[in-house]
C-alpha cells in the first residue's frame, strides 16, 4: 500500500506530544521543588514576576504526565493512570473557579504548602489564577475528550486546545508587551505565572498534534500545495505581527511617538509578510511545475490510469486518462461518475472477482485479469491493477492501470502450444535414441560372436600343416580379425556410454607397475611403425592411484595407438609421468606427429569425428578419443589435449588424482603409511 499523506516531518510531529509533555512535566516538577526547598528561581524566573502556585504546579506536572502516556500503547495500566492524572487535575482546577465565582476558601490553596500572606499579584495565598484554572480545566477536558476514537471527539479536543493556547498567547503577549492587562484582567483575581502560560502553550500543541493524521495537522504537514502553503504561511502570519509588535513597544517606549511605532509596525509587518509570501510563491510554483510533470506523464502512459474515491459505497471515478478511454471506447466525461470496476463482466463464481473484491474491501493492492467490455460491445482480457492510497481523515482513494492483455495471452498461448509440440518432438527424440541405443548394444554382441568363433576356428587351423600360402592367409585373416573386433568393442563401449554408463571398479594399484606390464607391447608396435617409443618415469617415485587397472590399460592404448597412428615413419612417441601438487599425477603422450589446429582441438574428443588431416588413412570410427576422456573421468580425472599446430605434434594429458596413503601395522603396534 502507498502511503502519501506523510511529509518530511511526520517523526517530528509523532514525537512533538512527548517532548511538550515533558517539558510540561518539568516545568510543574520545578514549581514543587521550588515550594518545598524555597527556591525562588523554580516559582518565579524574577522577583517582579508572578510566581507559579502550589496547586497550579500539580496540576501541570500531572497533565504533562497525561500528555507523555497519551503517545504510549493504549493498556489498561496506561490509562489507569492517565485517567487518574487528568481526573484530579479537572476536580482542582474546577474547584478554584468555584472558589473565584462563589467567593468561598475550600481549604484547597494552601493543602499541599503555606504560602505567604503578601505574594506579589496574588489575590488569595496560594491560589492560581482564575486564567490558569480555566486553562487547566479546558486541558483536561481537552485529554478526556481525546479519548473518543471519532472525528467528533478529535474536533472537540483540538478546539478546547485551540481556547487554552489562546490563553497562554494573551498572558505570554502581555509579558512580553509590558502590559499586566493581559496577564491579570480582574485586579480581585490572581496573575497567571510566566512558566504557566509557556506551558499551556506546549500542551495545546501535544493535544493537536496527537492525531496529526487527522485535520488540519494532516493537511498542514501534507506533501501537498496546501499543505506547503499553510507551513510557509501560517509561521509568519502568527509570529511575524508579535515580533513586529514587540519592536512598536519598544519603540514607544524609547522614543514616545506613538504614529512612528504605528508606522514601523505596519512597514515591518508588509515588508516580512511580502517577502515570506514572495519564497513561498517560488517554492509553490516549483512543486506546481513537478506536479504538472506527474499529471503529464500520467496522461501519456498507454496504460489506462484511473482514479475512484474509496470512500463512497459506489467508488465513482474521479479521472481518467487518454488512454483509458482508448481502450474501453467511453470518453471522459462518460466514464466520470461510474463504478470502477464497470467494465468488468466476469460473473459471480469467477475467482479473479472474489480477489478484486476482498482486495479492495482489506484494502490491500490487487493485480487480476478479467474479461471486460468496450462500449461497443466488444470483448476484451483486461489487466487490472488497483492501489488503495490513503488521504486525510480516513479518506482513500483507488488508482487503478488498465491493459488490454488479450495478445499477449494469445500469444502465450501459441507459445506454450509450440512448447508442447516441442516436448513431444523431444521425447519421440529421446524414444528414438534409446531404440538406437539398445540396437546398437544388440548388433555390436551379435557381431562380436562369429567374430569370436573366426578367431577360434584359425588358431585351430593354424595348429595343422599348411603351406606358405595358407599361413600367409591365416595371419592375414587373424589381422584383419582383431580389426574388427577392435571397431566392435569400440561400438560396444560407445553404446553403454549412451545408455548409462561403463562400469568402473577402481582399486588402489601402482600406476607405474600398470605401465611397465605394457612397456614391451607398446615398444614392438611404434618399431611395426618405424617409430621411436620411450618411457619416462619421475625417477624412483612410486605412486598409487585408485584405478580400474583394465579400463585404464584401454585408454593409454587407445592414446598411443592414436599417437603410432598420427606420427610419421622416424618420429618418435613419449610416455611420462609428472607430479601436479601434492595430490595428484599426470600421465602425458607426447608425439612428433601431424599436430591439430585450433578449430580441431575443440572437437578433438566428440564421437565419431575425425580430423581431416586424419580421415584418409584411418578406418577407425573415431570412438578412441571419445571413449578414453570418458573414462578418465570415471576415475574422477581429466583428459586434456595440446598441440602447437598443424605439422608440430600433440600431447594428450591424463591427470588422476593420487590414492590415500595405506596405513599398515607392523609387529611391533606401530602404524607405518605407505
Amino acid at each position: 500500500m502507498i502511503d502519501t499523506i506523510h511529509p518530511p516531518l511526520q517523526r517530528w510531529v509523532r514525537y512533538l506530544p512527548a517532548v511538550a509533555g515533558l517539558c510540561v512535566l518539568a516545568i510543574g516538577a520545578a514549581g514543587l521543588v521550588g515550594w518545598w526547598r524555597d527556591v525562588g528561581v523554580l516559582t518565579t524566573l524574577s522577583p517582579r514576576l508572578v510566581s507559579m502556585k502550589v496547586n497550579a504546579a500539580a496540576a501541570l506536572a500531572l497533565l504533562g504526565f497525561a500528555l507523555c502516556l497519551a503517545v504510549l500503547p493504549r493498556v489498561a495500566a496506561v490509562r489507569l493512570l492517565r485517567s487518574v492524572a487528568e481526573v484530579v487535575t479537572l476536580a482542582v482546577a474546577l474547584a478554584t473557579v468555584v472558589e473565584y465565582a462563589a467567593g468561598i476558601d475550600l481549604g484547597i490553596d494552601q493543602a499541599l504548602w503555606p504560602a505567604p500572606l503578601n505574594e506579589f499579584q496574588t489575590a488569595v495565598p496560594g491560589r492560581m489564577a482564575l486564567a490558569t484554572a480555566l486553562a487547566l480545566t479546558l486541558c483536561a477536558a481537552a485529554l478526556l475528550s481525546e479519548r473518543w476514537p471519532t472525528a467528533q471527539g478529535r474536533g472537540i479536543s483540538r478546539v478546547l486546545a485551540t481556547l487554552v493556547a489562546v490563553i497562554g498567547l494573551i498572558t505570554l503577549l502581555g509579558y512580553l508587551y509590558g502590559a499586566p492587562q493581559l496577564y491579570r484582567p480582574l485586579a480581585a483575581t490572581t496573575a497567571m505565572a510566566l512558566g504557566e502560560a509557556i506551558s499551556f502553550l506546549l500542551l495545546a500543541a501535544g493535544i493537536v498534534a496527537l492525531h496529526p493524521r487527522h485535520g488540519l495537522p494532516s493537511i498542514a504537514i501534507g506533501r501537498t500545495l496546501v499543505g506547503t502553503h499553510v507551513r510557509w504561511l501560517f509561521p509568519a502570519v502568527v509570529l511575524i505581527p508579535l515580533l513586529i509588535g514587540a519592536f512598536a513597544v519598544q519603540t514607544y517606549e524609547a522614543f514616545g511617538v506613538a504614529r512612528a511605532s504605528i508606522a514601523l509596525t505596519a512597514a515591518g509587518t508588509t515588508i516580512t509578510i511580502g517577502l515570506v509570501v514572495g519564497f513561498a510563491a517560488l517554492w509553490l510554483r516549483r512543486m506546481e511545475d513537478r506536479l504538472e510533470v506527474s499529471n503529464r506523464a500520467i496522461a501519456a502512459t498507454r496504460q489506462g490510469v484511473f482514479i475512484a474515491d474509496g470512500t463512497l459505497p459506489n467508488r465513482p471515478i474521479i479521472y481518467v486518462n487518454e488512454a483509458f478511454c482508448q481502450i474501453s471506447g467511453f470518453g471522459a466525461k462518460d466514464a466520470l461518475g461510474r463504478n470502477c470496476e464497470f467494465l468488468v463482466k466476469s460473473t459471480a463464481e469467477d475467482p479473479a472477482l472474489e480477489t478484486l473484491a476482498s482486495s479492495l474491501a482489506s484494502g490491500d493492492s490487487c493485480t487480476v485479469t478479467v474479461p471486460c467490455e468496450r462500449r461497443d460491445g466488444t470483448v476484451f482480457s483486461g489487466r487490472l491493477s488497483i492501489s488503495v492510497v490513503p488521504g486525510a481523515d480516513g479518506a482513500k482513494h483507488l488508482v487503478g492501470a488498465l491493459e488490454d492483455v488479450t495478445g499477449e495471452q494469445l500469444a502465450a498461448m501459441t507459445r506454450l502450444q509450440l512448447l508442447a509440440e516441442a516436448s513431444q518432438a523431444r521425447k519421440e527424440a529421446e524414444t528414438a535414441n534409446r531404440v538406437k541405443d539398445v540396437f546398437f548394444a544388440s548388433i555390436t554382441h551379435e557381431l562380436r560372436s562369429p567374430l569370436n568363433a573366426c578367431t577360434m576356428w584359425l588358431d585351430v587351423l593354424a595348429l595343422g600343416p599348411q603351406s606358405e600360402k595358407s599361413g600367409k592367409a591365416i595371419d592375414a585373416i587373424k589381422r584383419n580379425l582383431k580389426i574388427q573386433a577392435r571397431l566392435v568393442n569400440d561400438l560396444i563401449d560407445a553404446a553403454k556410454i549412451s545408455s548409462g554408463g561403463i562400469e568402473i571398479h577402481p582399486e588402489p594399484l601402482e600406476i607405474e607397475a600398470l605401465i611397465e606390464s605394457h612397456v614391451e607391447t607398446w615398444k614392438l608396435m611404434a618399431d611395426a611403425r618405424k617409430l621411436r617409443f620411450r618411457y619416462r618415469p619421475d625417477g624412483d617415485e612410486r605412486y598409487m592411484v585408485e584405478m580400474d587397472s583394465e579400463r585404464l590399460t584401454q585408454v593409454l592404448n587407445n592414446l598411443l595407438e592414436n599417437a603410432f597412428r598420427c606420427t610419421p615413419p622416424e618420429g618418435h612417441v613419449e610416455l611420462r609421468i609428472e607430479p601436479v601438487g601434492d595430490d595428484a599425477l599426470a600421465i602425458a603422450i607426447e608425439d612428433s606427429g601431424i599436430g591439430l589446429s585450433a578449430e580441431d582441438l575443440q572437437r578433438v574428443f566428440t564421437p565419431f569425428w575425425r580430423a581431416a588431416s586424419t580421415s584418409g588413412n584411418h578406418k577407425g570410427l573415431g570412438l578412441g578419443l571419445a571413449i578414453a576422456e570418458h573414462l578418465v573421468k570415471g576415475h574422477k580425472g581429466a583428459l586434456a589435449a595440446r598441440s602447437d599446430g598443424p605439422g608440430k605434434g600433440c600431447v594428450f594429458t591424463v591427470t588422476l588424482p593420487l590414492a590415500p596413503p595405506v596405513v599398515n601395522v607392523v609387529a611391533d603396534g606401530a602404524l607405518q603409511a605407505r
